[in-house]
């Protein structure tokens, strides 16, 4: 439909991560990620800011176990297909909550299989509202 138009302008994968709105987890976290899946994987930085506020509001977290159970969780804590490519998933992460009262937290995410910026297959872990 429109392979006649020139782009005006494009806004890639490796432009999100270079402007920090997606982080590269499979570069930060090859190990975790490579265990798991097969693809690169990234989340948002909304999902980012709670495992950061989770590392800084419990002692015992540290940023690799966070996202380990984040990845974890991704594949083994499925709760609703939204499509053959996305769906929504559940992880309790502690310390994230802000107050003493929510210390343990059931958070809701979202995880899509999509084209990268070269037509790969690549993942990305949202908040279900974002896209």
């Amino acid at each position: 439909m429109f392979s006649d138009c020139e782009a005006i302008h494009t806004y890639t994968r490796a432009d999100a991560i270079s402007d920090g709105m997606l982080i590269d987890l499979s570069a930060n976290f090859p190990d975790e990620c490579r265990q798991l899946y097969k693809y690169p994987v990234a989340c948002t930085s909304a999902v980012w800011s709670i495992i950061e506020q989770s590392v800084a509001g419990d002692k015992f977290n540290s940023y690799k176990g966070v996202v380990w159970d984040l990845l974890w969780m991704s594949q083994k804590g499925v709760s609703k297909r939204i499509d053959p490519t996305q769906h929504l998933f559940t992880v309790i992460i502690s310390g994230a909550g802000g107050s003493r009262f929510e210390r343990n937290r059931c958070y809701e995410f979202k995880a899509m299989c999509h084209p990268g910026d070269n037509t790969e297959p690549v993942i990305t872990i949202l908040q279900p509202d974002e896209d």
